[in-house]
């Protein structure tokens, strides 16, 4: 697997194919605007990952107060069972140590039993559940791993 940084000019020259990626994804509901929003550090922080030159998934990040904080962490399904999101899980922790921040968080829904597995496997905590609006009716698990 290859890993390349999300900078702004290359998802905006390929954002059909990230929205393509995730059109059948129940758990996200991302439009353009969404992908391509301005966040702190999300341009230094984010990534694209690639199987044999194939977009494979992606990780969306930004510096939340101090916090590496995913967005949008996905995988394609034919990619999946590879130990490939446990690489995608790695290079988020690198990225996240090299601007020296220590935790990395994300939102993942209740219902997303195989999503909450995947991260607890590799190494995340269930800080809280959370019941807000965000989570579109359903509560969400509130994970952290400590990098």
């Amino acid at each position: 697997m290859r890993f390349r940084i999300l900078e702004k000019p290359l998802l905006e020259s390929e954002i059909h194919r990230f929205m393509q990626l995730v059109e059948d994804w129940k758990y996200c509901q991302w439009g353009e605007d969404n992908f391509l929003c301005d966040l702190p550090a999300k341009w230094e922080l984010s990534f694209a990952a690639y199987e044999r030159d194939e977009l494979a998934g992606f990780c969306f990040a930004s510096n939340k107060e101090g916090v590496y904080y995913i967005h949008l962490f996905y995988l394609a399904p034919g990619c999946r069972g590879k130990s490939l999101g446990k690489q995608m899980i790695q290079n988020a922790v690198a990225i996240a140590n090299s601007y020296r921040l220590g935790v990395i968080e994300l939102r993942c829904p209740a219902s997303n039993v195989i999503g909450l597995e995947f991260y607890k496997k590799n190494g995340f905590a269930v800080e809280r559940v959370l019941h807000d609006h965000v989570g579109g009716g359903e509560p969400d698990y509130y994970l952290q791993l400590k990098c």
